[in-house]
């Protein structure tokens, strides 16, 4: 019995899920361009090898995220959320000082995020988050 409950645990510590998330900045600014996006792909992905997560595709458009991921099991959708959003924002809030201007507070990403499982999610779900999220 003690092997078997040793095996399910190896199986459930080294399984990977895939989810899928996206999220907006605040006030749906279109502030992810030129040098800001190209600075967000690279701290996305360096938080995301630091957390042993797998991006499968991404897509940066100027007023949201949208990543799809492979994460380790231990690693629940918040979590990942507060790693890739908080980070993000930190860094590019000191290293583009104008992101600070605009938004005052230091908040550079609005609340929430969409995340589905990777294999679930349809593109109609999506855009019924930005849309509602524009409100």
């Amino acid at each position: 019995m003690a092997d078997i409950n040793k095996h399910l645990e190896s199986v459930l510590i080294e399984s990977e899920l895939q989810y899928c998330f996206v999220w907006k900045t605040k006030y749906s600014h279109k502030a992810l361009v030129r040098e800001i996006g190209l600075r967000l792909r690279d701290l996305i992905r360096e938080t995301c090898d630091v957390y042993g997560i797998s991006i499968i595709e991404g897509n940066i458009r100027p007023d949201h995220v949208r990543i799809v991921i492979k994460a380790p099991s231990h690693l629940l959708p918040p979590k990942i959320a507060q790693y890739l959003k908080g980070r993000s924002a930190n860094m590019l809030m000191k290293e583009f000082p104008d992101l600070k201007k605009q938004y005052s507070g230091g908040h550079l990403w609005a609340r929430g995020y969409f995340c589905d499982r990777a294999e679930s999610v349809e593109e109609e779900a999506i855009k019924k988050y930005i849309e509602y999220s524009l409100r």
